[in-house]
């Protein structure tokens, strides 16, 4: 599963007389795209279409749009850290997310807290999916780092391994922070 690198959307450009209908005028495309470099993530906002806006207010909207995406990005610099902790990347936290968007390896992970290291013969009882997809499930999970399995006789035991959960909680944990001093900052720009 591909991290997603791109967020845009469309509005009116420095639409700030709340007398005037903006609604007919044509819109700008603001796109905020993610690239990984070696200390971080580059964020990189261009927007496009002043061109089609009128005439009479295309000076003042990419003035006052370019003033604004200017003290955007001196206040909002690539710190987004590609090491929530030493060795980790984002890429591999992906596999980790996609593995657990499924419902049936949530309750899988469950299980495997709650109860420890169990066989698939356990893991199936009182569940109605069937040994060969609780099987392919883990393999998914396994591929992911979120499991692992050893040989008891001929059961496979299946455990789970806490660290790559731990380290997407913890870049999560990163994300957010950023997130909530982008907002502070944001209301702090509006508000003056």
């Amino acid at each position: 599963m591909e991290p997603e690198k791109l967020f845009a959307f469309r509005w009116h450009p420095h639409a700030m007389d709340a007398g005037v209908d903006y609604s007919s005028e044509p819109t700008t495309l603001v796109a905020f795209t993610l690239e990984e470099i070696a200390d971080g993530v580059k964020l990189t906002v261009t927007e496009s279409g002043f061109d089609q806006i009128p005439l009479a207010r295309r000076a003042t909207a990419f003035s006052a749009n370019e003033q604004g995406w200017g003290w955007s990005s001196r206040s909002s610099r690539p710190t987004l850290p590609t090491k929530a902790r030493p060795g980790f990347k984002p890429k591999r936290a992906a596999p980790v997310f996609a593995a657990l968007g499924d419902e049936t390896r949530l309750k899988l992970v469950v299980r495997l807290c709650d109860d420890g290291p169990l066989s698939i013969t356990t893991l199936t009882k009182g569940s109605r999916v069937t040994r060969q997809a609780i099987t392919k499930h883990l393999h998914v999970m396994e591929q992911a780092g979120l499991v692992r399995n050893s040989r008891n006789g001929r059961e496979s035991v299946w455990q789970l391994d806490h660290q790559p959960i731990d380290d997407a909680r913890h870049y999560l944990d990163l994300i957010s922070k950023e997130w909530d001093a982008a907002l502070a900052r944001l209301q702090e720009f509006v508000e003056d």
